[in-house]
Parts: C-alpha cells; structure tokens; sequence
C-alpha cells in the first residue's frame, strides 16, 4: 500500500466561552521514512482501540490526593487590570504619605528659619 509522502493538517480550537482561536498548521513528513523497508500501518480499527483505552484512563482519573486532573482557569486581563489599580492605588497613598511628611517637618521647622528661606527663594526668584 503506497501513502502519500507529505500531508498539510490544520487543527482548528474554540476557548471555554466558544471563540475561535488560532488554528496550528502543520506539515506531516514521511520521506524520512522512505529508506526503512517496512512501515506500520494502521486503521480506523487501531484508532478506534487506542480511542476506548484513553477512555478507560480517563475514567480512573479522581480528583484528590490519589491523583487525578484539576484545571484551573484564570481571567488573565481581570488580574492584570485589579494588580495594576492596586498598585496606582498604592503610589497615590505612598506620595500622599511623602507629602504628609513633609508638611510635618516643615512644622517643626522654627518661623525664623522659614522666614530666611522665604527671603532666599525671593532673592532666587523662584516660585514657591
């Protein structure tokens, strides 16, 4: 029986929500294979068999500590976008903070010594 030496596949995916995604293009080879002098070939049949074993390690599959699958699904933009406002959240206290910081040591600050920065920015013409 003569097969063909080369195959063009494209496996098409739906995420958990339905949408299509990317398709995988592949190219199946088999010229590497022209020197050896006997290929295995198998059927609908062998499919068909190798498909109720997977079924059948499926079925023993449990969730637990005595093994199994688990998978667990994330909603990558959501976290991302919750982490990001966290985190300006976060910058907006840490330069409140800075700014109260200031404010307080500024008070402690005795009003003549103020007074003399205040003379030294004007001389400087800086705005304050």
């Amino acid at each position: 029986m003569e097969i063909e030496k080369r195959y063009r596949a494209t496996i098409a995916y739906k995420d958990a929500r339905g949408r299509s995604m990317e398709p995988t293009e592949s190219i199946l080879d088999w010229s590497i294979h022209e020197s050896r002098e006997w290929i295995e070939v198998y059927g609908l049949h062998h499919a068909a068999k190798a498909l109720r074993e997977i079924e059948g390690q499926l079925k023993k599959w449990r969730e637990g500590a005595s093994g199994g699958l688990a998978a667990y699904v994330r909603d990558g933009g959501q976290n991302d976008k919750a982490r990001r406002k966290a985190r300006e959240e976060w910058m907006h206290r840490a330069e409140q903070r800075e700014r109260l910081n200031l404010v307080r040591a500024l008070k402690k600050v005795r009003p003549l010594q103020m007074r003399r920065w205040n003379r030294k920015l004007q001389r400087q013409k800086v705005p304050c």
